[in-house]
């Protein structure tokens, strides 16, 4: 019988002779509270509510997004959170960055490639995706953040048709 315990960041084995070894384990990303930045209330918010998952409670960052806006798309890497392009008036570009640790907020000088809204967000463990959207029409184009440097680069590949509103997610 295998019987595992990751505590104290180790896995135990127990082999059929309950002879016991320990295997190194470095723990998944385990987000501890999720966020809610901008949205439209009959006009354009720039609050961002954070939501503990342990509690449930929910305060509102003091720094909030640059500018209200809606229709935003958001990824996460490890360290911070992002909020990309969405709808101020006219559609932007702009690439909002809040890390976890203090939800200081930053704006990226990179931002999307394009200005638009209603775009995708997903993550992997290196980058994060801002999928589609809409600019004047829907559009196909992906662009990718690298985490470590915040550089943005566009895939040539693209979505296989141009959409907005779609759902988003990695695996």
């Amino acid at each position: 019988m295998a019987v595992t315990s990751m505590a104290n960041s180790s896995i135990l084995n127990f082999n059929k002779y309950n002879v016991v070894s320990a295997v190194s384990f470095v723990p998944p990303f385990l987000p501890v509270a999720g966020y809610v930045a901008g949205g439209f209330t009959g006009s354009n918010v720039a609050t961002v509510d954070k939501f503990l998952f342990t509690t449930d409670a929910r305060s509102t960052l003091a720094t909030g997004l640059s500018a209200a806006r809606r229709s935003l798309a958001g990824f996460a890497s490890a360290e911070n959170g992002y909020a990309t392009g969405g709808y101020e008036g006219s559609n932007v570009a702009t690439v909002d960055k809040f890390l976890f640790t203090t939800d200081a907020r930053s704006t990226l000088a990179t931002g999307l490639s394009s200005a638009r809204q209603l775009a995708v967000g997903f993550a992997s463990a290196e980058n994060g995706y801002a999928t589609g959207g809409y600019e004047g029409s829907y559009v196909a184009t992906v662009d990718k953040f690298l985490f470590t440097t915040d550089a943005r680069s566009t895939l040539a590949t693209g979505l296989s048709s141009a959409r907005r509103q779609a759902a988003g997610f990695a695996g």
